[in-house]
């Protein structure tokens, strides 16, 4: 009967050793998962931490692109206004030349046109208007000589203004006496060059 009694403490012994390794590896089990949850949330923690720090430099990036196109923006804007007001000046000035220029033009034909019969002898008028418009197209020739047609016109008109002032077209009238008389070819030269230079700038209108 002993023995019995010893095998079943031996067996007691056993399933107590039994349960209490499987306690040990039951605890180790749930400190293994503990474990495991607590480092796969500092992990995704970690994760979203550097998610939040990476959006926040590339939106800094972004702002600072941003920055920098809306400042060369600015600067190019101020640019083209600088050269659009350049430009505005310019044409404007030329604007005012070319009527200036016109304007001679005008009253050198209108010189001729508004002759009586009385006058028809005398070319005062007409060559007062060219002297104004010889010295214009002297000073401004570097606007006009590009085209032919008025560098033609600085040429006679030039030439006729010179012979104005050594009196070479002075002359002794029956009914005025003393006028100045440009020879008729040379005028009618003169007056054909006017109508070209007058119609580069209004050409005629087309029916």
């Amino acid at each position: 009967m002993e023995w019995i009694g010893l095998v079943l403490q031996i067996l007691l012994l056993g399933f107590f050793l039994i349960w209490e390794g499987y306690n040990k590896k039951k605890g180790e089990n749930q400190a293994l998962k503990e474990d495991s949850r607590d480092i796969n949330y500092e992990g995704e923690k970690g994760k979203n931490l550097a998610t939040k720090e990476d959006i926040a430099q590339i939106t800094q990036q972004i702002e600072s692109v941003k920055n920098s196109y809306n400042k060369a923006l600015e600067s190019h804007k101020i640019e083209l206004q600088k050269e659009f007001e350049s430009h505005k000046y310019i044409m404007g000035l030329c604007h005012s030349l070319d009527k200036t220029l016109l304007t001679h033009i005008s009253s050198c034909l209108k010189a001729e046109t508004k002759k009586g019969i009385e006058d028809c002898d005398n070319d005062g008028a007409l060559l007062m208007a060219n002297n104004k418009l010889s010295i214009f197209l002297n000073t401004y020739k570097n606007r006009y000589d590009s085209i032919p047609v008025l560098r033609k016109l600085r040429d006679i008109s030039g030439n006729i203004d010179s012979d104005y002032m050594l009196f070479t077209f002075m002359t002794t009238s029956p009914i005025n006496g003393d006028v100045n008389e440009i020879p008729s070819e040379r005028k009618q030269q003169f007056i054909d060059c006017l109508n070209e230079s007058m119609a580069y700038f209004i050409p005629a209108l087309v029916p």
